[in-house]
């Protein structure tokens, strides 16, 4: 059975519904920054604004050496039985 989420009301800090692009290259997700090059979240204590990513390994690096210039960060709203929408 395909297993189905409802983001809306859940966890908004789930990686699976989150994607993170450099220049339109996508950025995998990394449980914490030394198991990998990604992102990872810091700072996602209950919503209080000082929540963010960190960038990881090759993905900072494309950042500081200007090989990126923008990064885009899309959240996605599953609600059971429908597809998924870009809500920001």
């Amino acid at each position: 059975m395909e297993e189905s989420f409802d983001v809306c009301d859940s966890d908004w800090t789930d990686h699976r519904f989150i994607s993170v692009f450099g220049d339109e290259e996508r950025i995998a997700h990394v449980d914490e920054c030394a198991t990998g090059s990604g992102w990872t979240w810091i700072g996602i204590e209950p919503i209080d604004g000082d929540e963010a990513i960190e960038l990881c390994g090759g993905a900072c690096e494309s950042v500081e050496n200007g090989e990126w210039e923008i990064i885009e960060v899309n959240f996605w709203c599953c609600l059971d039985g429908d597809e998924c929408n870009q809500i920001l």
